[in-house]
């Protein structure tokens, strides 16, 4: 009788070789005193065959057992969720065990999409039994403005009478962004003096979400005069008490 132990295993394309007990009748026979054991099919997914050669007393007695290699499952690959960083970012981690197309990598926010192919579809399956290939969706979402962007502080600025609207510089970190590539700027209460004149940043690009508030200030404008006194004038001399 042999016995194997165990009886399967998981394909991981090393070959396999079970234990094996024999016996003739109760006696336990010892494993190259008594016997040889040889393996054939032991790498790939399949039915693998042990065969036990007797030696000395035992010559010229031959028996053989077989065994299961089962198909390795392979996690199908999830997609991320990313936030735009203005670097390239990838999207699906990459395994030996299958092959990655499609857009795995974008700097830009938006969706995108994957596919995952077995590397070996013979010893392989995906975790839902299936061997086809598979399409990932992963994601670059907008950068929010709050606490990521900042705009310039805005010197004071004096009344025209018109519409004031100073130059403003907004950054994420430490790149400048672009005016209406990136953003634009729109002004409120920017003509009389007061501290509530506005600058407010609106994103055009993709890449970022929200509105951004500057206040500053417009100061009253100062008015320097002479007053120049002279006295009255008759017949072209000059009158005075």
């Amino acid at each position: 009788v042999i016995t194997l132990n165990p009886m399967s295993f998981t394909y991981d394309g090393t070959e396999k070789k079970p234990e094996t007990t024999v016996k003739v009748g109760s006696k336990t026979l010892e494993k190259d005193k008594d016997y040889t054991v040889e393996y054939k099919n032991n790498i790939n997914v399949g039915t693998a065959t042990v065969t036990i050669t007797g030696k000395g007393s035992y010559n010229g007695v031959t028996a053989t057992t077989t065994f299961k290699i089962n198909e390795k499952r392979i996690t199908i690959p999830a997609g991320k969720t990313l936030t735009y960083n203005g670097g390239e970012q990838t999207g699906v981690d990459s395994k030996a065990e299958y092959k990655l197309g499609g857009t795995i990598k974008a700097t830009n926010a938006g969706t995108y999409s994957a596919t995952a192919t077995l590397t070996d579809t013979a010893n392989t399956k995906w975790s839902d039994e299936t061997t086809e290939a598979k399409t990932i969706s992963w994601k670059i979402n907008a950068k929010n403005l709050s606490g990521n962007i900042t705009i310039s502080n805005i010197a004071d600025q004096t009344y025209t009478g018109e519409e004031i609207k100073p130059v403003i510089e907004v950054k994420d970190g430490d790149k400048v962004l672009v005016l209406d590539t990136d953003y634009t700027v729109a002004y409120e209460k920017n003509i009389k003096a007061s501290e509530e004149a506005k600058a407010k940043v609106e994103m055009i690009s993709n890449n970022y979400e929200g509105t951004l508030e500057k206040l500053f200030t417009i100061l009253p404008k100062t008015i320097n005069s002479e007053i120049i006194l002279t006295a009255p004038v008759k017949n072209g001399v000059p009158q005075t008490e």
